[in-house]
């Protein structure tokens, strides 16, 4: 029995002392807590954003047939005039119609030559037919001396020749007169496609000279974005028709441009005021507000579902010359309470409808009934049910720490 007493001591009397001491452990001194204070509340958010001017000229991809591959590209921020080459494109269907459009002038004067040789030609055989006849028949006018010694009807066969060379020689001069005539014609036919082919290689020459893309105005020359939001352009990307190639800027006024989540936006008001400074530039500072918000989403690229949004700021003040594609790193003030107790968000419990803070009293924690007036990712504006100086637990206490309210006499009563 004695043996049973002491074996029941040694293992009672530690699990006791371990209970002990965990429960001095356990005390409201342990708890992480925050002095409820009055002050402004600012709730921001931080994000990035870019330098753009106010007023651009976009240089677009010109009205090509199918694509083109960019050969050239001006670097960004570079300083252009009127006349410098901002890109440089290949496009094979364009260069192999100005190939062909050369090789078809060449054929067509070339045909032109073939005709003209080929016209003289049968001109000079007329003309030569018509020479024999004229000198057959005048050989045999000459030869009177011989008429008087022949008999009639040889006299007859050789007036039969005269009258014969007559006619050959009228039917050659009408040859002749129907191959000018002919000879023009076809004459003009070759020229006309001679003037067909030069308005063709015109035409493939125009087009291949707007595959050299120029400035047209003085300014900052900036690479256009891939579908507009993607990675900026470079050498061996196709383009087509429309598409934004550059955008030449006026340094006179700029302002900050954000692509912002659907999250994000929702936050965003007109008039927000924000800060920043150039990631790039120590010491730097810009101070403006929001000017616009997008009213639809896009995508970033052709594949994403994920819509984003454009939002501009304007640039109120900015100690540092602005140049467009700086990086702006802003905070951007999204609510503002000028006298509020401001409690980080981890201290507000949810009691079945209200919201619960957990207020020190002595060496307890007694649960409080708080309004909250606004709730951000991290913190919350408590509008009443607490007072400044109270200490507020961060986090729910121990269950043995937690004061419960007492009862009313009203209450009791009612009970």
């Amino acid at each position: 029995m004695k043996q049973t007493n002491d074996l029941f001591l040694f293992i009672f009397i530690p699990l006791w002392l371990m209970v002990l001491a965990s429960c001095d452990r356990n005390t409201a001194k342990d708890v992480f807590t925050q002095i409820a204070e009055r002050k402004e509340f600012n709730e921001c958010m931080h994000k990035t954003g870019e330098l753009e001017p106010l007023q651009t000229t976009n240089i677009n991809c010109p009205n090509i047939w199918g694509d083109g591959t960019i050969a050239y590209l001006i670097p960004n921020g570079s300083m252009v005039k009127p006349g410098d080459t901002l890109c440089v494109m290949q496009c094979s269907e364009i260069e192999n119609r100005y190939k062909m459009a050369e090789q078809n002038l060449e054929i067509a004067k070339a045909a032109l030559e073939k005709t003209i040789a080929n016209q003289k030609m049968q001109l000079k055989l007329l003309l030569a037919q018509k020479e024999t006849i004229e000198a057959s028949s005048a050989i045999k006018k000459l030869d009177t001396i011989q008429q008087q010694f022949v008999t009639p009807n040889q006299k007859k066969l050789i007036d039969l020749e005269l009258e014969k060379s007559k006619l050959e020689l009228i039917q050659v001069n009408n040859k002749i007169k129907s191959r000018k005539k002919i000879d023009a014609s076809e004459l003009s036919q070759k020229q006309l496609k001679i003037k067909q082919a030069e308005m063709q290689l015109m035409s493939s020459k125009r087009m291949l000279d707007q595959l050299i893309i120029k400035a047209p105005i003085n300014g900052i020359a900036m690479r256009a974005r891939r579908y507009g939001r993607g990675p900026r352009l470079v050498e061996g990307d196709n383009v087509w028709r429309g598409v934004p190639i550059a955008v030449i800027t006026n340094t006179a006024e700029f302002q900050v441009k954000f692509l912002m989540s659907e999250g994000e936006y929702k936050l965003i008001e007109k008039d927000q005021t924000y800060t920043a400074n150039i990631s790039s530039i120590p010491n730097s500072y810009i101070k403006g507000k929001i000017k616009y918000k997008a009213p639809v989403g896009k995508p970033l690229n052709r594949e994403s579902h994920v819509k984003f949004y454009d939002v501009t700021a304007t640039i109120d003040s900015i100690n540092v010359e602005a140049k467009p594609g700086f990086t702006a790193d802003c905070e951007i003030t999204i609510k503002t309470v000028p006298d509020a107790i401001a409690l980080p968000l981890i201290s507000v419990n949810q009691d079945d409808t209200c919201s619960v803070v957990y207020r020190k009293n002595g060496s307890r924690y007694e649960p409080t009934a708080v309004e909250v007036s606004f709730r951000s990712a991290t913190s919350a504006v408590i509008t009443s049910g607490i007072n400044e100086g109270d200490e507020i637990a961060l986090m729910k206490p121990e269950v043995h720490l937690i004061r419960t309210p007492e009862k009313k006499p009203e209450q009791e009563e009612k009970l």
